[in-house]
């Protein structure tokens, strides 16, 4: 039987659909055996985990270095399970949490955001190096987006809700897309509350094991280890100015000089890229769909991370898809060549794929950031045409 008479048998629909799981199965299976392989980040939660039991601190850099705990107190028990297996089962279990994740995702944007198979399979090859990072870092970006898609933040119940805070405060300035929520919600006191129950009984066991009940000795361990990557030269500095770094703030530390070694200046030019982009977004996206409206929320947020690194814009992937269908729909080519050129921008366009001259430049001006904020105003102005 040919090829072209095998297809004709097959209705469309579901030749998409096989095309697409066959696709998400591939990127599963390279994603676990690239953290089996490398998993370097994932390393670190684990052996911090690991060691947290022979009562070595999660923040402290005399023991890691750079490759610290970075994240706040109450995200560490997360990790706590990996550190009863051996290393290879903890990497291996991890990769294929990393490639449930991507099914889970794709599949709630086929079912609750009504995003097609062809339109999904566009968005991943296109975002394939984004997503190859997942596995060679090991990173948590892939679960947590996962994590975030099961909430509808302004319906769903406040179990629902406080999971979501929860998630999006791994990373402190992941909580960007919070500031919707907060604003929108009615509960949003009763939410703070209970956000703040949470997040301290899950610091327990820091607060106890690490730090012998000091609260001053754990934030300030904390905020060094937050700092560590760049103040931290004599173990090895990672520089806002690095190529990987994508988001706003390095942009203008690239480009105007700015001395990424004072605290001051790092906080203000993050707190500053935060509060912009945010009130950027809540004022462009007023007359939006809540589904595009709360995509571009998550889409943003690695914009406004002062170390926006490449694998972080795995976020912008909801909002690319859901835009490139609506393009398509809206029939205008001109709004479906600029959207193609925006995701090229956030996912494709990079020093390895365009050379030095070219891609080094565009990695300068942080060029995953620019084409995310030309996503969102594209992914606006479509929803407009179309209402």
């Amino acid at each position: 039987m040919s090829v072209e008479r095998f297809t004709q048998r097959i209705p469309q629909k579901t030749f998409w659909r096989w095309a697409l799981w066959g696709l998400v199965l591939f990127y599963g299976v390279l994603m676990t055996l690239r953290t089996l392989s490398r998993g370097t980040d994932f390393l670190v939660f684990y052996e911090v985990a690991r060691r947290f039991w022979h009562g070595v601190r999660p923040y402290d850099i005399e023991t890691y270095g750079n490759l610290v705990f970075k994240y706040p107190p109450w995200i560490l028990p997360a990790f706590l399970p990996f550190s009863f297996m051996s290393p290879f089962f903890a990497k291996l279990t991890w990769g294929v949490l990393q490639a449930v994740s991507l099914g889970f995702v794709v599949r709630k944007l086929e079912r609750d955001y009504q995003v097609r198979a062809p339109y999904q399979i566009v968005g991943l090859v296109l975002f394939f190096g984004v997503i190859g990072l997942q596995g060679m870092l090991g990173q948590v970006s892939l679960p947590m987006l996962a994590l975030v898609l099961m909430a509808r933040p302004l319906r769903s119940r406040m179990r629902t809700v406080l999971l979501l805070g929860w998630v999006l405060s791994a990373k402190i300035f992941s909580v960007f897309p919070l500031l919707y929520v907060f604003r929108k919600r009615k509960d949003r006191l009763k939410w703070f509350f209970y956000s703040s129950v949470l997040f301290f009984t899950l610091s327990l066991p820091i607060y106890f094991r690490s730090y012998d009940r000091g609260y001053a000795w754990m934030k300030r361990e904390w905020i060094q280890a937050c700092f560590s990557g760049v103040e931290n030269k004599s173990r090895g500095l990672v520089e806002f100015t690095n190529r990987e770094a994508q988001g706003l703030p390095s942009l203008f530390f690239r480009n105007f000089h700015l001395n990424q070694d004072s605290r001051g200046v790092v906080i203000w030019l993050a707190v500053f890229s935060f509060f912009g982009v945010g009130l950027f977004w809540s004022w462009l996206s007023k007359k939006t769909d809540e589904k595009t409206r709360w995509l571009g929320w998550l889409a943003l947020m690695p914009v406004v991370q002062p170390l926006g690194w490449m694998h972080f814009f795995i976020f912008a992937y909801p909002l690319s898809v859901f835009t490139l269908q609506n393009a398509r729909s809206s029939k205008r080519i001109r709004f479906q060549v600029v959207v193609v050129v925006m995701l090229s921008c956030i996912a494709v366009f990079t020093e390895k794929t365009l050379g030095h001259s070219l891609g080094g430049f565009l990695e300068a001006w942080s060029i995953k950031s620019l084409g995310v904020i030309g996503l969102v105003v594209l992914g606006s102005r479509i929803r407009n045409v179309q209402g």
